[in-house]
Formats: structure tokens, C-alpha cells, sequence
């Protein structure tokens, strides 16, 4: 199959997390045994949905690697498909304008996969110094435990990893931290009588607001607009006794809301009222942003913490946020956990759960290690502006740091504006860019 053809095949498989990697991996093992690499497949359920990593040999099969190059192969939830004006509204419909690639995943980080692939087929059949694997992993845009259990069960074990990113051919040596967050508000008796009274009695009358935002990615969201955020801000101008009926927003803790609704009744109801703690939460948020300013690391982009509340949801008997929070190296374990405890207090007087879902710690290796070193100048043969920098998102190069693996985080495509957003995009020149440079890492690290 040639590599465009790959590239849309790859895009077609619906990789969101309600889906899963099984698919996508089988297809993989398929084309990659027909270009002559050997294929290992873990499979396993998650959360009773199919996922796989898959590892991809141009050599020998073993276990013990030089370098692991990996890219992660699930994607976030597309949203709205009416949104994807590009691909006929349909995110999994690859087409191409003005030799671009439409599409979900097609910069993050699934078309990376194929580049990787396609530079190391050239060395089937060559002797290696140093032996090196392809990986896909599962679980990025969840909790990554395809890379924890990757590593956990010993299916490979790297001197150095390269994982994947759109940075648009920079070299990222530290990434933030993030921690996903969840908030649990139950509804009171009197409310949840009152939701059945309302819903059962006649000439019921209610108010419904849809609120719209703007598509960024989690790990800046400045750059957004959030429409969950839109809602808070609107409950604080209407009066403290109201029924909360429904709250709807995002997709999940880790992307930026484009669209949320709310429906309410103006009628009383006795204490203090869903609505009210919500706005009393996102009042404490805001206040944390201001903490979290204090602390600045002039690296990243943004420079300091960040919080972006990503999905909100009403259920039977109580209301439910989540979030994601991201902070660089400079703030120390002390400090975060101070602030996340500071959040947790604060909810449980108002008689809400707070729990961390999911914790990654910050990422950083010597940007003058002689594996950076290698990369770069590998990099700048092909694309001579190449440099050294960081990442404000958090990804598997967190999770292999901490096992000891030195990581460094590289990848075709834009991210800002561009992933995680219904106009994703990457270069076809870019991709055969990638292919190149990918050559000259494996050249020289485990062919020289």
C-alpha cells in the first residue's frame, strides 16, 4: 500500500476513546508484515473496550532495544461532526487541500506512526548495530496505560524513547506535568424532589442556553474559548435559587469545550443549591489561577500552571466537572499538592468530592545528553531551524522518564490552532520531511 493511501486508511479508523486501538492495530500488523517488519500485538479489554499496543521490528524480534520510537494511536473524541467542514463533516474522512491532510489524528499523532514506519523499512534486512522497534501505543488522550504497561510488562525495554508530538520539527527535552481532576456535586433532597415534581407535574416551563466556544488545545487554553467557563460566568448574573436541570459541556477532562448547554427553573428551593456550589467552585478556580501566576517558568508556553475545566455533566442524583491541570518543572511536588488540597477542602465544605483521576509528574532530561544531541543534528540535516525546546503538554514521555528511560518528545505538525480542533491538519510535505529525518535518527543510532 503506498503511503498516502496509508495515511487515509489510518484516519478512517475511528481511534477516539469510545472506540478504541484494536482495530487500527490489526490494520497496522497487516501492512507492516507486508513491508517485511515482524509484528507484536498486546491486546487487552480497558474499561470494556478493545485496546492493543503493537511493536514493529525491522530486525530481530527482542526484547532489549536501543531505541524505541513510539507514537501514540488514540485520539480525542471529534465532537460535533457537523463541525468538520474539511472532510464532509465526517472527521474520519481523510481528504486532502492544497496538499494537506484533513482529518482526526492526522497531526496528533496517528500520520506519525506511518513516517516512522516508512523510514524504518528501509533497514529490513540491513544489520543493526543497535537494535531498534516502532511502537503504537493506546491510552494518550486517556490516562496512558498502553505506555505504562508497555513498559510495566517488559515488552520492550529502551536505552532512549522518541515520542511522538506535533512540534513542528522542534526538540522538546521537558514537558509539563498534568494531573485530571474530578469534582462530584451531589443534589440535595429537596432538589431532586423538586426535579421530579418538575418533571412530572403539568405546564412545567423551563429556560435553555446554548453557549459556544472557540477549539484550542487543553494544554493552552488561552488560546480558547471555553464554553463550560461561559456557563459559570452566566449563573453567577441569575439568582441563587434556581432548579438545575441539566448542564451539558466538553467531551472529556483533556480538550477545550466548543459548546455546553444549561436548562433551568426559576423556582425556589431550600439551602444552598448545585448551581450555587458550581459557581462557588469556579470562583475558588479563579482564585488558584492567580496562585498559580506566581509561579513562572519562561521555557514554556504559557509559563505558568494551568487549569482547563474540559466537561460538565448533570446525572440522576448529582452534577459532575472535570478538569485537567498542567505544571512545568519550576513548581515543585510541595506546592501542587498544597493547591490541589486547597481545591479539595474547599469542595468537601460545600459537600462535594474532589479526586485526582490521573497524575503525571513533569518531564526533563539534559538538552546536552549525546542522545539530544544525535536527534538535533539528525533533525537539522533535513529541517536546518530545528531547536531545543519544551512542551506544555504532558505525554508518554512523562510516564517513560519516570521508569528511567531518557526521552525526548518530536513530531511533524502544527499543535496550536491545528490539533485537537475540527480543522486538523498536517503537510503532506511535512509527513515526507518526518520519513527523512526519522532515516537519519535510526542511521545513526542503531546503523552506524
Amino acid at each position: 500500500m503506498d503511503f498516502i493511501s496509508a495515511c487515509k486508511e489510518l484516519i478512517a479508523i475511528d481511534t477516539s476513546p469510545s472506540n478504541g486501538t484494536g482495530e487500527i492495530t490489526r490494520f497496522i500488523k497487516k501492512i507492516s508484515e507486508d513491508l517485511g517488519f515482524k509484528v507484536r500485538v498486546e491486546e487487552e479489554i480497558q474499561r470494556g473496550i478493545e485496546e492493543a499496543n503493537i511493536v514493529c521490528y525491522p530486525g530481530e524480534e527482542v526484547t532489549k532495544v536501543h531505541l524505541m520510537m513510539q507514537t501514540h494511536l488514540d485520539t480525542v473524541d471529534p465532537g460535533s461532526f457537523a463541525l468538520w467542514d474539511k472532510t464532509g463533516k465526517n472527521p474520519f474522512h481523510a481528504t486532502i487541500h492544497d496538499n494537506k491532510i484533513y482529518g482526526l489524528g492526522s497531526a496528533d499523532t496517528k500520520l506519525d506512526f506511518l513516517c516512522k514506519l516508512y523510514a524504518a523499512k528501509r533497514f529490513i534486512g540491513s544489520k543493526a548495530s543497535r537494535p531498534v522497534a516502532i511502537v503504537g501505543t493506546f491510552g494518550e488522550e486517556y490516562n496512558m496505560q498502553g505506555a505504562i504497561r508497555l513498559v510495566r510488562h517488559k515488552v520492550v525495554e529502551p536505552d532512549y524513547a522518541l515520542v511522538s508530538e506535533p512540534t513542528e520539527f522542534h526538540l522538546a527535552y521537558s514537558g509539563k506535568g498534568m494531573a485530571n481532576i474530578e469534582i462530584t456535586i451531589p443534589f440535595s433532597k429537596e432538589e431532586m424532589d423538586a426535579k421530579v415534581k418538575h418533571d412530572t407535574g403539568e405546564s412545567q416551563s423551563t429556560q435553555c442556553k446554548i453557549f459556544r466556544g472557540k477549539a484550542a488545545h487543553s494544554s493552552q487554553p488561552h488560546r480558547g474559548e471555553n464554553a463550560i467557563e461561559k456557563i459559570f460566568k452566566y449563573l453567577e448574573q441569575l439568582p441563587d435559587q434556581l432548579l438545575l436541570l441539566e448542564i451539558d459541556g466538553g467531551t472529556n477532562y483533556n480538550t477545550i469545550p466548543i459548546q455546553s448547554v444549561l436548562e433551568f427553573d426559576l423556582m425556589t428551593t431550600e439551602g444552598i443549591t448545585v448551581n450555587q456550589k458550581m459557581v462557588k467552585i469556579f470562583k475558588k478556580i479563579q482564585s488558584l489561577k492567580k496562585e498559580f501566576n506566581t509561579q513562572l517558568d519562561n521555557d514554556f508556553d504559557p509559563p505558568m500552571t494551568t487549569i482547563n475545566i474540559g466537561m460538565v455533566r448533570t446525572y440522576g442524583d448529582h452534577a459532575k466537572i472535570m478538569g485537567c491541570v498542567r505544571w512545568p518543572p519550576i513548581v515543585q511536588e510541595e506546592t501542587y499538592t498544597q493547591w490541589m488540597e486547597d481545591l479539595r477542602l474547599f469542595c468537601e465544605s460545600l459537600g462535594s468530592v474532589f479526586r485526582v483521576r490521573d497524575y503525571k509528574k513533569p518531564f526533563s532530561i539534559n538538552p546536552n545528553s549525546n542522545f539530544a544531541k544525535v536527534c538535533l543534528e539528525s533533525i537539522r540535516r533535513e529541517h536546518s531551524s530545528a531547536q531545543l525546546t519544551t512542551q506544555p503538554v504532558t505525554n508518554e514521555a512523562n510516564v517513560f522518564n519516570k521508569f528511567g528511560i531518557e526521552s525526548l518528545v518530536f513530531g511533524p505538525g502544527v499543535r496550536e490552532g491545528n490539533s485537537q480542533t475540527p480543522s486538523e491538519s498536517i503537510s503532506i510535505e511535512s509527513l515526507q520531511k518526518a520519513i527523512s529525518i526519522y532515516e537519519n535518527i535510526i542511521k545513526e543510532t542503531c546503523y552506524s
